[in-house]
């Protein structure tokens, strides 16, 4: 019936498309960080309505549904803008255009040499001393001019050696680190392989298992077993066949042969490749040969793939190696001889059901024998371990003012070190970015490196006063980047008995836009203006009524307040770093009854309010979930007295690291608070949530949210009136 050989699958006439085309105009004043960029969608042919989807940054992920986009980019883009158009019959057609969006290119130029403050006079960092470091940043040529630019710092942990290649979503990280190859070949207690079927060697398909005398986490599970391929990865399940001779491009992915006994749950890939192996050896050290980069002495497992060689070439047998440090979750790859093939092979780990996972190479030139490859765990990453307490960043946010293309300014960055510091420990700073009005430049470049003392010799100095003293009382309430508004926070100060905390809700969107919050937890600790705070998602497993809570932690932020209302927040978010000015969201004068403050119910905690009062206005954030227990936030506004019914809006904005797109709202829902008499202090405000209703039919947040009647009490510290 196709005597053309056409491959047509339809017939003129008979369900084909008609012709189509599609172009997009885009209209701006300029083409730079900061300026909105419309883009609007032309199409002609084929049937209305037509149905649009934008991608503004070259992430295949959706960003709007609309006839047009308009688009504000914090940093340069260099990449199309792409919208897939879609006729009434499903008939589809695309259109692209190239975007050029510049910005202004700040580096830092130099960094001078330390001098001492106040101290005994000598040129060592003692404890008790109080040091700067005067540094230069530029703004180079083929720039842009920046206004309201700032400078923020951050302590740093000494180096490693290790260089993050990816970042999972649970938080662990992959990278390169050295090498030290423990050959124990003679050593070793040999293993065997048992074959999936009669067909193959056990060399070729097969699997060997090992109990394990210490048990390490994966993922959040306990594993106490593993189970080594002959292919050259590594199983935490029992059944696995060992049989899956075909590595996966990328990862994560499901893997292949599942039908042969290839189990799904979660695997380690020193090198997943079509491999037969000559031998394969265990062996465990009370004392690891090679230090782990997390500690000196600990424990490991060695397992040793010998004399390898890949199915279709047999001409240069090569040995490579696992190491696993259980009491820090810690692994090590590296190879030994030149006969394994990059190109072929995928290194790194995945979770169960290859929901998450770590590449560090996938069928391309990344691994090598003059390097190893080190997976760290989300709760043991290099650094996390440092105590940086013993040192003071005393100016982690310095201004330089407006910067012209071309120009550069000179800061001194101020740091002291505490009297009862341990002589020779490491100290550093970094330039974590520069930040301006419009978008941000990550820098992450050390600025000083060192050790207190001279080879171990210090002379304590306490006429120096080192402090670590907040001077800046950040408002508490809602804060916001006037410029990306569609995202914000809800933030406060905690004074504990010891030390300060910052806590806040991040009230943001998902990379496709769809809302969704993150809570900090964990070590938030604040000093000097600036705080470092975990950030966490939390989710239940089965919906929020009956489910399981699941809270991983996702990243981290910095903030460095500049004054009571302004701050610099930088931040690694799902393995994606992002930056910017913020500000006290201000939308009211002084509040005829105060509310401001985090909210929640004692008996059905997991979900509460940020309530915002300004003058007679109120704004009320709902951090909550839907009905597969994901997060998402609603937000109201409306009289704080009377009491009455506030509308709750659904909101479609952006990510942290996306460009900023026009927010979308959609009313789903009410709710209405009964506030409580004011109570004397100490004691914490309440109220009743009246009614809370929410009814959302959408795919990706579907949520039928009823409260009624429920009592609610003040979290944070009341704000005074």
């Amino acid at each position: 019936l196709d005597p053309g050989n056409t491959g047509a699958q339809t017939l003129q006439g008979l369900g084909a498309c008609p012709t189509m085309t599609a172009s997009i105009s885009h209209t701006f004043a300029e083409g730079v960080v900061g300026v909105e960029q419309e883009y609007i969608a032309n199409v002609s042919g084929g049937e209305a309505p037509y149905s649009y989807s934008w991608d503004i940054n070259g992430d295949d992920v959706s960003d709007g549904s609309n006839s047009s986009i308009i688009v504000t980019h914090a940093q340069p883009y260099l990449g199309d803008v792409v919208v897939n158009i879609t006729d009434a019959n499903g008939c589809p057609v695309a259109a692209s255009i190239n975007a050029h969006i510049a910005a202004p290119n700040h580096t830092l130029l130099e960094t001078g040499n330390k001098a001492q403050v106040c101290g005994n006079g000598d040129n060592k960092i003692d404890p008790g001393e109080r040091w700067k470091v005067p540094v230069t940043i530029a703004s180079n040529g083929f720039s842009l001019d920046a206004e309201n630019v700032y400078a923020a710092f951050k302590k740093s942990a000494p180096d490693t050696g290790f260089e993050v290649v990816d970042n999972d979503i649970y938080g662990n990280q992959i990278g390169a680190c050295d090498r030290q190859f423990i050959d124990i070949s003679s050593s070793g207690t040999s293993l065997t392989f048992v074959p999936v079927t009669s067909n193959y060697s056990a060399n070729d398909e097969g699997v060997a298992s090992v109990n394990l005398s210490q048990s390490f986490n994966l993922y959040g599970n306990i594993i106490s077993s593993l189970y080594l391929s002959s292919n050259g990865y590594i199983s935490t399940d029992s059944s696995e066949s060992g049989f899956d001779f075909s590595n996966d491009c990328p990862i994560p992915a499901l893997p292949s042969n599942i039908s042969e006994g290839v189990s799904t749950r979660a695997r380690l890939m020193p090198l997943h490749d079509d491999l037969v192996v000559g031998n394969l050896y265990h062996q465990h050290f009370n004392i690891c040969p090679r230090q782990s980069e997390l500690g000196s002495d600990l424990p490991c497992d060695v397992f040793m793939y010998d004399n390898v060689e890949l199915w279709e070439n047999n001409t240069s047998p090569f040995a490579f190696e696992a190491i696993l440090y259980p009491t820090v979750n810690q692994w090590v790859y590296q190879y030994e001889g030149t006969g394994f093939n990059p190109e072929t092979s995928t290194v790194g780990q995945q979770s169960d059901s290859a929901s998450d996972g770590l590449s560090y190479s996938c069928n391309s030139n990344n691994i090598n024998n003059q390097q190893a490859v080190c997976t760290y765990h989300k709760n043991n990453l290099p650094g996390s371990n440092n105590d940086l307490t013993f040192y003071n960043l005393e100016t982690p946010v310095l201004s330089l003012g407006d910067l012209a293309v071309g120009e550069s300014k000179t800061v001194d960055v101020e740091f002291s070190v505490n009297q009862n510091t341990e002589c020779g420990s490491p100290l550093g700073i970094k330039l974590d970015a520069v930040v301006h009005k419009n978008g941000f430049a990550e820098i992450n470049e050390s600025i000083l490196s060192t050790t207190v003392g001279n080879n171990g010799s210090c002379s304590v100095v306490n006429s120096c006063s080192p402090t670590s003293a907040n001077t800046v009382e950040p408002t508490s309430g809602h804060w916001i980047n006037y410029n990306r508004a569609g995202n914000g926070f809800d933030m406060y100060k905690i004074e504990r008995s010891t030390h300060d905390e910052m806590i806040y809700i991040h009230y943001t969107g998902k990379d496709d836009g769809y809302p969704v919050w993150y809570i900090t937890g964990g070590d938030n600790l604040m000093t000097n203006n600036q705080a470092t705070s975990n950030i966490l998602h939390v989710n239940y497993v089965g919906g929020f009524d009956s489910g399981q809570q699941i809270v991983q932690t996702v990243g981290q932020s910095t903030t460095s307040y500049i004054d009571e209302n302004n701050a610099v927040m930088t931040r690694v978010l799902n393995g994606k770093y992002s930056a910017e000015l913020i500000r006290m969201y201000g939308f009211g004068g002084t509040p005829t009854t105060q509310h401001t403050g985090h909210w929640f119910n004692p008996s059905d905690s997991g979900w509460g309010l940020s309530i915002g009062t300004q003058g007679i206005s109120e704004v009320i954030l709902s951090y909550l979930y839907d009905n597969n227990g994901q997060p998402y936030w609603m937000i109201g506004a409306g009289e704080n007295e009377p009491i009455e019914d506030i509308d709750l809006l659904y909101v479609r904005s952006f990510c942290p690291h996306c460009p900023k797109i026009e927010t979308e709202f959609s009313e789903q829902g009410s709710i209405r608070i009964n506030y409580d008499v004011a109570p004397t202090p100490p004691n914490k405000p309440t109220g009743t949530i009246e009614s809370m209703l929410i009814n959302i039919d959408n795919s990706v947040n579907p949520s039928q949210w009823n409260r009624a009647n429920a009592p609610i009490r003040m979290i944070t510290p009341p704000v005074d009136q």
